[in-house]
């Protein structure tokens, strides 16, 4: 039986550790915020000039390429030198970054900026779902799992709202304080007990595992519940050879079925994830609306989404631990293949000179409610899903592999956007994600093991099975 004691310090872990996600999020975002003054002379903050949209869009994909970088490379960091080492190591683009938004000159500025700050969110997508799976008790496991991307989305909001009301430089000062609260905040948290336990660090694993169960730091000893707890993790670790061969992993690793599945299904829901079509369009949310004829401006339809993406993940982060997982991504699949098309066919009859005088309100109704339907489910969902269903000998080097390709497709995303829009049409284009959803529902029906309240031994039985 769980011993459901204080989770406070896993609540406050978890917020701390996010912070990075959000101001992640706020790189994600901003580029709509400022893509319209980027490209007029006029009203460029730019020393050299204007933008063309060629530039603009290399801008919007560098950070793919750093993503995809650091997310090679942080999953091995992580393993090496620690959860919270490495989380403090990502701080560190994201401050670089912003200080070069706000002394840049000319586009290279800008590119290196979005690649950094793309680097640092790679990182973060690996390491702090690891760190919080490691950190959690089973029963709130998969809210403060969903903190990833509700903190991601609060970013988003956060650099809509200051980009809608705050000038360009004093922006980015604002975002750079972000991760100077990050870095006050994570002094007092230990690593993971997993982590220092697979190190041989027992000492410093029973300390960290009573720190996050509400001992906080003093030396009173384990109750029986948190020693069970204890003795499972270290169990855990000798059944997956952790502690034999001196840890080393060998491709008979990946050859089991547990690994086979856990890569297949990470694969498939990485890539429905970003063919919901939410990353690609908030990157261009301007450009998208004014493309549909929306009547608001683009920069309150922009706050408008970010909010509602923001209610979205809420609902997630409060359903998943009742609801269970698949039911959040299988019905955010459908609802967003409902979305998508009404969106298609809006755009469909108002290209070919049909009458939507009435119907102007279509855009916001159906771009809002598939973000906040993928937000709910086939986003918020699937980052949580590969750190619970890779076997743990090798679930750093499985996540990694699994946001790595991720980070591939997103850059072919976003990168291609603008010219699907213009040789398929807007409507052209949303049909295409629509059909994703579609399938995206389908497969986890079909592949996606439930984990809701299962421990991790629990889910590795289910995997293996």
């Amino acid at each position: 039986m769980e011993d459901k004691g204080s989770a406070w310090s896993q609540i406050y872990t978890a917020i701390c550790i996010n912070l990075l996600t959000f101001s992640y999020g706020t790189s994600v975002g901003w580029l709509s915020t400022v893509v319209e003054d980027l490209k007029n002379d006029a009203t460029t903050p730019l020393q050299n000039g204007a933008l063309s949209m060629s530039e603009i869009a290399i801008i919007g994909g560098t950070s793919c390429i750093g993503g995809f970088i650091s997310s090679c490379i942080y999953g091995w960091l992580a393993d090496r030198y620690g959860r919270k080492l490495t989380l403090i190591s990502l701080g560190v683009p994201q401050v670089i970054g912003w200080l070069l938004v706000y002394f840049a000159k000319n586009s290279y500025y800008l590119i290196i900026s979005r690649f950094l700050h793309g680097f640092a969110g790679g990182g973060t997508y690996i390491v702090v779902p690891l760190f919080v799976t490691e950190i959690s008790q089973n029963h709130i496991r998969g809210r403060l799992g969903s903190i990833l991307i509700l903190f991601c989305n609060f970013g988003i909001l956060a650099v809509y709202i200051l980009g809608a009301f705050v000038n360009y430089h004093i922006t980015s000062i604002c975002l750079l304080m972000v991760t100077n609260v990050f870095f006050a905040g994570i002094v007092v948290i230990h690593d993971s007990p997993i982590y220092l336990l697979k190190k041989s660090k027992f000492k410093q694993a029973e300390q960290a595992l009573k720190f996050y169960r509400g001992y906080g730091n003093n030396q009173k000893p384990m109750n029986d519940k948190v020693k069970d707890e204890y003795d499972s993790m270290i169990t855990l670790i000798k059944i997956a050879n952790c502690d034999s061969n001196d840890g080393k992993i060998t491709r008979k690793d990946f050859l089991t079925k547990a690994a086979i599945k856990s890569i297949f299904i990470g694969m498939a829901l990485m890539i429905f994830e970003l063919f919901t079509g939410a990353y690609a369009l908030l990157s261009y949310a301007s450009m998208i609306f004014e493309e549909a004829g929306s009547t608001l401006s683009p920069n309150i339809s922009a706050i408008i989404i970010g909010l509602i993406q923001v209610v979205g993940v809420y609902f997630s982060t409060f359903l998943v631990d009742r609801a269970g997982r698949r039911f959040l991504m299988i019905t955010s699949g459908i609802c967003c293949t409902l979305g998508l098309a009404i969106f298609s066919i809006y755009d469909f009859a108002k290209v070919n000179d049909m009458n939507v005088t009435d119907f102007k309100w279509i855009p916001l109704f159906s771009f809002s409610f598939v973000i906040f339907s993928a937000n709910f489910g086939l986003i918020s969902i699937p980052f949580l899903i590969l750190t619970e269903i890779a076997p743990i000998k090798i679930k750093s080097i499985v996540y990694t592999f699994n946001l790595s390709f991720s980070w591939i497709v997103a850059f072919m995303t976003v990168m291609y956007l603008p010219t699907s829009i213009i040789a398929l049409g807007v409507y052209g284009t949303m049909s295409i994600f629509a059909l994703s959803c579609l399938t995206a529902a389908i497969f986890v029906y079909l592949f996606v093991p439930e984990t809701k309240n299962k421990s991790i031994e629990e889910i590795q039985k289910i995997m293996s099975s």
